[in-house]
């Protein structure tokens, strides 16, 4: 995998999938160290309570960790994404 010149990367994880964080924590997190922003998503935020396996302590954590930012979004609500996005693109242009 080639990502020697990157600006941003976003590592995305489903609240609902413990093993998707742990997946980003050992695979993914080692491989974009040299991005300008770097930043931990959680997905699916809407589903219900007893659905979710990943609390948002332990997502902040895990970020907090490796220096990410980080953020929580569902597809149903867009201006959740947007926010990552602008938040990402912001990041990025602060650094150029």
């Amino acid at each position: 995998m080639y990502l020697a010149q990157i600006d941003a990367v976003l590592f995305l994880f489903a609240v609902d999938d413990d093993a998707s964080l742990e997946a980003v924590e050992r695979e993914w997190l080692p491989t974009a160290s040299n991005a300008v922003v770097r930043a931990l998503v959680a997905t699916k935020t809407d589903v219900a309570v007893a659905e979710r396996v990943v609390s948002r302590t332990r997502g902040e954590d895990v970020a907090a960790a490796a220096l990410l930012q980080y953020y929580e979004t569902t597809a149903g609500d867009r201006a959740s994404v947007a926010a990552v996005v602008d938040a990402v693109v912001a990041g990025v242009r602060e650094f150029k």
